[in-house]
Formats: structure tokens, C-alpha cells, sequence
């Protein structure tokens, strides 16, 4: 029997990743003083911590668009695994964040209205917080096992099409919304974070090696642009700088390449700490928010990058002790006895 090994570099990007999430909150966190030189530093920090999200997105395809399954009971498998190892923590953790919440706001005064709000909360309200992320994802997975299918189907020279099309029509969009134009060629598969999901997959036979000075060159370019845009015209917020741009998607690709080819990150890959970290990181993404809410009016005080980074480190650390409690004392047993109750093999 072949055993696969782990590839311990998706380790150290999940590890990355989550780090920038709680870094962007952190910063969001804290109201810096009002100047130029806070404006360009804010405005470049955050092209680069905003790539989080492009690089969650681009490893989940890497990891689920290979759906191999062919029979009912294949796919039975594959949606209870993501019922019993996404969405039970993620409903747990939903808890958690809204007994905090409700705790801190003193909202709480019947069971049967703490109850509906939570449902409402659930499948309504926390699309527009930090759990977004999740909502996408869920729908990713759902579609996984299919659009696996369509790109098994693919040859490496229509996998590198398929990808010039994403990007392109996305340019096109992208370009026609600077100049004031809703152009209306913007739905599945040509829009959104899908674009990266399917990337993840793709990019795997079209990875093509740049210089380390090309990768520099890149993301130094995209650092000034976004800066620059966001100083001069400020309506370039709504320009999806930070999400879908065609430099955008150009600088997540780079720095996802890089990571994955990078020495120095291979080795970091191997360390006890980002294995651990790894491990936990779902439930660190999970809890942060939560977290944020308790510490952040007992840190704020501090309106400097000092201040930011206080709460980062205290986030992270806290988060990161939540997840690990609550993923060997409650996670991992419900998790055990719903396998057992549906048969299903770790």
C-alpha cells in the first residue's frame, strides 16, 4: 500500500494565512492617528495581509478539487466528512462567538429569543462578519465533487486555457468597473473567490518558476499601485484592490508559487511549532473573533503599531490555547461519535 505523505509546506501557508486574518483584525482594531505616513503604512501593510484570504482559498482547491468518488456511497462519505469536520465546529465556535457577544451587549432575555436569534445568526447575520469566509467555502465544497469531475476531464493545455479565460474575463470586469460600468458578464464561474478556488487546482500543472528579483519586482508593484490609489483617489476602496484585481490575482499567485518553492519555507515547514499551530489552525480562525471581542477594550488604549501588534500576539495566543482545548474536549469526541454513528473511516 502507498502511504501518502503530508506536505508540510500547506502547513506553514495555513499557519501564514491564519496569522495575517488575525493581523487585519487586529489592525481594525485600533484607530491609528491621522497622518500620511500611517495612511501609506496602513495602505501597504494591508495589500499584503489581505492576501489571507486568496491563499485560504487557493490551498482548499488544492485539497478538495480531486473528488476521484463514482458511486452514491462516495459522495454520502465525502459530505458527511464536511458536515462532521466544517460545519459542527464552525456551529460550535458560532456559539461561542454569540454567547460573547450577547453577553457583552446584555441582549439576552428569553431562552426562546436567545435561541431564534442564534438560528437567525446562523444561516442570516454572520455572512457579514469574520465567519464570511466559512459561508463561501461550505458552498465551495458543495460543488467540489463536480467541478473535480469537469477538471479531471481537462488536459494541461485546457487547464491553462480554462485559466486564461477566469482571469480574463475577470480583468475585463474588473477594468469596465474602474471607468463607472456594471458590465453584466459577471456570474459562475467567472466571478468571486471561486476564481481562486479553481486556481488552487489549475495552478498545479501550470506553475510556471520566476526569478526571486521577478517576485520582488511583482510585489513591490502591486504595494505602490494599491498604496497610491488609495491616497489619490479614495474611491478605489470599491475597486476590489485587495480581492479580485488583475494585479491582485496576479501578486496571490506569485506569493503562493513563492511559498510553496521557497527553501526557507520548506524548512520552516518541518518545525514542531507550525505543526502544531497547522493542527489547530480551524479552531484559531474559528475562536479569534470571539477573543477579539473580550481583549481588544482592555488593549486598545494604545493608538500605535505597538498597540496592533499586542493585540495580534494576544489574539493569537489566546485563540490558539481556545482551539486546543476545545478541540481535544468537545470537538474531537463529537467528531468520534458521529463517525461511528455513520460508519465512516478516518
Amino acid at each position: 500500500m502507498v502511504v501518502k505523505m503530508r506536505d508540510r509546506r500547506y502547513d506553514l501557508i495555513r499557519v501564514i494565512a491564519m496569522g495575517l486574518v488575525i493581523l487585519i483584525h487586529a489592525m481594525d482594531s485600533v484607530q491609528l492617528a491621522p497622518s500620511l505616513t500611517n495612511q501609506i503604512w496602513k495602505e501597504a501593510a494591508t495589500t499584503l495581509i489581505m492576501l489571507c484570504n486568496p491563499l485560504f482559498f487557493m490551498m482548499s482547491g488544492h485539497f478538495n478539487l480531486h473528488f476521484k468518488g463514482t458511486k452514491k456511497e462516495d459522495y454520502n462519505q465525502y459530505y458527511w466528512k464536511k458536515v462532521i469536520n466544517i460545519i459542527i465546529p464552525l456551529i460550535i465556535y458560532q456559539l461561542i462567538y454569540y454567547i460573547v457577544t450577547v453577553s457583552l451587549t446584555g441582549g439576552f432575555k428569553t431562552v426562546k429569543s436567545f435561541v431564534h436569534l442564534f438560528i437567525l445568526n446562523i444561516f442570516q447575520n454572520y455572512v457579514t462578519t469574520y465567519f464570511w469566509f466559512m459561508y463561501l467555502l461550505i458552498a465551495f465544497l458543495i460543488a467540489a465533487p463536480f467541478l473535480s469531475k469537469m477538471l479531471d476531464q481537462l488536459s494541461n493545455t485546457e487547464q491553462k486555457i480554462f485559466m486564461i479565460v477566469l482571469i480574463g474575463i475577470q480583468v475585463a470586469g474588473w477594468l469596465f468597473k474602474v471607468v463607472g460600468i456594471n458590465w453584466g458578464l459577471n456570474s459562475y464561474p467567472f466571478s468571486g473567490w471561486l476564481i481562486y478556488f479553481l486556481l488552487g487546482r489549475l495552478l498545479e500543472t501550470n506553475n510556471k518558476s520566476i526569478t526571486q528579483f521577478e517576485r520582488l519586482l511583482i510585489i513591490a508593484l502591486v504595494v505602490v499601485v494599491n498604496t497610491l490609489l488609495l491616497i489619490i483617489f479614495p474611491q478605489s476602496k470599491a475597486w476590489g484592490l485587495f480581492d479580485l484585481s488583475p494585479l491582485y490575482i496576479i501578486l496571490s499567485v506569485v506569493m503562493y508559487n513563492g511559498l510553496l518553492n521557497s527553501r526557507a519555507c520548506r524548512n520552516l515547514a518541518g518545525t514542531k511549532l507550525t505543526a502544531i499551530l497547522s493542527r489547530y489552525s480551524f479552531g484559531i480562525y474559528l475562536s479569534h473573533g470571539a477573543v477579539l471581542l473580550i481583549i481588544v477594550p482592555y488593549l486598545q488604549q494604545n493608538h500605535s503599531i505597538i498597540g496592533i501588534l499586542l493585540i495580534f500576539v494576544s489574539t493569537y495566543v489566546i485563540a490558539a490555547v481556545v482551539a486546543i482545548s476545545m478541540d481535544n474536549l468537545v470537538i474531537k469526541p463529537i467528531r468520534r461519535l458521529f463517525y461511528k454513528m455513520f460508519i465512516l473511516t478516518n
